[in-house]
């Protein structure tokens, strides 16, 4: 199958999976939120921004350094 690298890190990373076709790998990309004027933001919904943008940063599989 063909899952996104942050999914499966852990298990890579500990050998429970191994990469085949790594050749094959998809472009790295950036996560992209898209929501509606940032004028009237939902509450809930700048939580799950911040959520998301402090998941991502101290994920190791979401390192691009």
């Amino acid at each position: 199958t063909r899952l996104p690298y942050w999914l499966v890190h852990e298990q890579l990373s500990n050998g429970k999976l191994d990469m085949l076709l790594s050749e094959y790998a998809m472009p790295s990309g950036a996560i992209k939120m898209v929501y509606p004027d940032r004028k009237h933001l939902p509450l809930k919904t700048r939580y799950f921004i911040d959520f998301m943008a402090e998941q991502t940063k101290s994920h190791p599989a979401f390192d691009c350094d």
